[in-house]
């Protein structure tokens, strides 16, 4: 998916709940903290934020939710809380976090993502691929709005799976995921540590006696390049073990 100028900061995945501070001081300054955050009580919902040590300086909200307008898609979600600090601002967060939350919807089998944009807002959802339905209308709480809505689908990528054998596969995977952390996001789901960076996206799962590898990397990516990559990182944080990583053929 193509990224808005600007949308290389480094996001993560958070609860809506930790995001509910930022978005009650720039967004909803005339309800409590608590109330911002039951608002965003939504079933699968997830946020994505950038975050400057302990604290959100940008983020947004996404959860499932049918669009109100007639515009296609079986599988809708809804963005809500789109916001960055005042003291951050033009240092393209805002871009970073939309452009994740597009890939995150993406991964979750979303096909359609809309938003009720506060309409200074409507030239960043615009440069994502947005666009306008339905007439604007004004909030008197919270100013004029306008809905927006895009499609989204997978981008074309491409995957190799591979093997570690090793005594120690929980070990090298969080030896890698901390040498990585820095330079991308790191993600534990269902037992798997899952490493993400510009270059591409690992999947490391501990097995008995392996460490089992997905690699990825969005179309037009190398592959060869990304996977000789992880392996050449592996093998030699394992090297008194004489550690060797081995790669399937690749698959679409």
């Amino acid at each position: 998916m193509a990224a808005p100028d600007g949308a290389s900061a480094p996001t993560v995945l958070v609860e809506p709940g930790r995001t509910a501070p930022l978005r009650q001081r720039v967004l909803r300054p005339h309800q409590s903290v608590e109330q911002v955050t039951a608002s965003m009580d939504v079933e699968g919902a997830f946020a994505v934020a950038v975050l400057d040590g302990d604290d959100v300086v940008a983020c947004v909200v996404a959860g499932p939710e049918p669009c109100p307008e007639p515009v296609g898609g079986s599988a809708a979600w809804r963005l809500r809380g789109m916001a960055t600090a005042p003291e951050r601002r033009g240092a393209g967060l805002g871009a970073a976090v939309l452009v994740r939350v597009l890939d995150e919807i993406v991964r979750r089998g979303g096909d359609l993502v809309w938003c009720n944009a506060r309409t200074p807002a409507r030239g960043l959802y615009e440069r994502a691929g947005f666009g306008v339905v339905g007439e604007p209308w004004d909030d008197p709480q919270i100013g004029p709005h306008v809905r927006m809505c895009r499609a989204v689908s997978p981008a074309a990528s491409s995957t190799r799976r591979g093997a570690m054998p090793t005594d120690r596969p929980a070990r090298y995977a969080k030896q890698l995921a901390g040498h990585w952390s820095r330079q991308g996001t790191v993600e534990e789901s269902g037992g798997a540590t899952v490493i993400r960076l510009d270059s591409g996206e690992v999947v490391l799962r501990p097995g008995d006696g392996v460490l089992d590898l997905e690699a990825s990397v969005p179309g037009g990516g190398d592959l060869d390049r990304w996977t000789r990559v992880v392996a050449e990182h592996l093998e030699r944080f394992g090297q008194r073990d004489e550690l060797h990583v081995t790669w399937d053929d690749p698959a679409s």
